[in-house]
């Protein structure tokens, strides 16, 4: 597996303490050679500042791979999702300004019906051709409302039925009780993962997700994207952020190609 960081895991320190035009240095430092960037924790969305986010990247030897777009696909107003579509397509822009072949996006969860369902997969029906003409990839996170459900979430994939949509699989969103076989049922389509962390043990071990189990369900489901760091504790993110790579190289030792 590929291994990045993303922005989110310094989301309590960003930007007071660290500005996402620092971390790329922090995280060639730590060997790390990409980085995953959340919308909402840019600075500006000027093409002159995405430019430069860019450049520091790149020259510290760092690609951004991954854009996450926070968008909200279950209003049941249908001027409310053309807007949040709009949205998407910003991001979509953005994300190639960036040099990111892939964008997270979401289900949304401020809203549910009957026909919340169908409202996001209308709504990514219309979006999937925008990420073709831009040649990038789209993955749909399993984070709350009917994302959180492994059943809906892939059969939403399917029906939108596009080479351009796939599944973010976070290890810490999906029920606790069944954390496990949902990870499994979505690992087919899954192209990129957020290792998701919140406290460890004394021997470094997540206390809430068992990381050799989640991990061996990619590596026998074949998976080769990214994993990307979303350390989400409440102690410093420099070490948690550290101890959950740690995590990950344990149970997945291959270096990343230069």
């Amino acid at each position: 597996m590929k291994k990045c960081v993303s922005t989110w895991s310094f989301h309590n320190i960003i930007p007071y303490e660290l500005s996402l035009l620092m971390l790329p240095e922090v995280l060639r430092g730590w060997g790390i050679k990409a980085m995953e960037v959340v919308d909402f924790q840019l600075f500006s969305t000027d093409d002159d500042y995405l430019d430069e986010l860019k450049k520091f990247s790149e020259d510290k030897g760092v690609k951004i791979v991954c854009f996450a777009i926070s968008n909200d696909f279950t209003y049941p107003g249908e001027s409310d999702r053309e807007k949040e579509i709009e949205k998407a397509i910003k991001g979509m822009d953005m994300a190639v300004r960036l040099g990111a072949g892939m964008v997270r996006i979401f289900t949304g969860q401020k809203h549910s019906g009957p026909d919340t369902k169908g409202h996001v997969i209308s709504c990514l029906k219309k979006i999937v051709p925008e990420a073709y003409d831009r040649g990038i990839l789209m993955a749909l996170e399993n984070h709350g409302g009917l994302s959180a459900n492994a059943v809906d979430l892939a059969d939403i994939v399917t029906s939108v039925g596009s080479p351009t949509l796939g599944i973010c699989a976070d290890f810490g969103n999906f029920p606790a009780a069944s954390r496990y076989d949902d990870l499994r049922y979505v690992a087919p389509a899954t192209w990129h993962i957020h290792a998701k962390s919140y406290a460890f043990d004394k021997a470094g071990n997540e206390t809430t997700i068992d990381y050799e189990k989640a991990l061996n369900i990619f590596h026998k489901a074949n998976f080769n994207g990214y994993i990307s760091v979303e350390y989400e504790g409440k102690t410093d993110p420099y070490e948690g952020t550290g101890k959950t790579l740690a995590l990950i190289y344990k149970y997945d030792t291959e270096e990343d190609a230069e």
